[in-house]
């Protein structure tokens, strides 16, 4: 049987995907492929396959696969995306925000009630949102589009009231915040450099965030972001992407297999992603 990971063009350029499901599949017959679909009629033919157990899904696909999947999880049908799909009975579902709360949540307690800003509003971001919704956090989420804005505002005004804001405000908003997410891909280690150095708000922002706040990655490469240094700096629990990326496999594993994978199988692929991250 197999398994799989399906993004656009030049995804094995930068996931690390592939080490976290091979520590998690060993012992396992199943196969982990990348599959890198440059149109629908590619992803279509996919999701037709024989002899897979289930893909994740990268951008720029969660959407379609959302659209294409027969039946569809509270999550996806909420936010419109999809990052995990099960072809035994077609069924599309989403852990990124799952796995992002729960991670927050190791490191800070419940988000109830809690203040959270949230920079940048794409699928990851959706699920993100969704999931601090229905715990009960205050989310205002921010981005450089416009469009996206409006889009994001759309899918949850109608239960939970505005949850977007201009970017003008950001800087505001974060002064007395309980959480900060960054969903955007400021930090991230991509190819020619460059965007290490940059940060979605600036160090005198963070300084004014709540004392004990947290402040997330969804970036997991470099594992601390210049982001996450300057939060520690000042005195914030930072909670890298890793952690998002390895539970949102965990739960894909057990949507996929029927069964969680051993804890000695999780244990492995948080050294073997620490060691690959530096």
């Amino acid at each position: 049987m197999k398994a799989g990971l399906l993004g656009g063009k030049g995804l094995a350029k930068y996931t690390v995907a592939p080490l976290v499901w091979g520590e998690l599949l060993r012992g396992k017959r199943v196969s982990f492929s990348l599959f890198e679909a440059g149109s629908e009629e590619e992803v279509e033919e996919l999701l037709s396959s024989k002899g897979f157990l289930g893909i994740n899904v990268a951008k720029p696909w969660k959407q379609l696969v959302c659209r294409l999947a027969k039946e569809r999880s509270s999550a996806c049908r909420k936010t419109g995306c999809a990052n995990a799909y099960r072809f035994s009975d077609g069924k599309a579902d989403n852990f990124d925000g799952k796995a992002l709360v729960e991670a927050i949540e190791d490191a800070s307690g419940s988000v109830s009630g809690k203040k959270v800003v949230l920079v940048g509003c794409g699928g990851a971001a959706r699920s993100t949102a969704l999931e601090l919704l229905e715990k009960n956090a205050v989310v205002t989420a921010f981005d450089v589009s416009a469009g996206a804005l409006e889009s994001f505002s759309k899918l949850f005004k109608r239960d939970y009231g505005e949850t977007t804001s201009p970017m003008s405000g950001l800087e505001g908003a974060v002064k007395g915040c309980d959480i900060l997410i960054n969903a955007t891909p400021l930090g991230m280690r991509v190819e020619g450099g460059g965007n290490e150095l940059k940060t979605p708000v600036n160090e005198r922002a963070l300084g004014r965030m709540r004392e004990g706040g947290v402040v997330a990655e969804m970036n997991y490469s470099p594992e601390k972001t210049l982001l996450l240094r300057i939060a520690e700096e000042n005195g914030l629990r930072a909670v890298p992407g890793k952690h998002m990326l390895v539970k949102q496999a965990i739960m894909s594993y057990e949507f996929f297999i029927g069964e969680k994978p051993p804890e000695g199988r999780v244990r492995a692929a948080y050294e073997s992603l620490g060691k690959a991250l530096g």
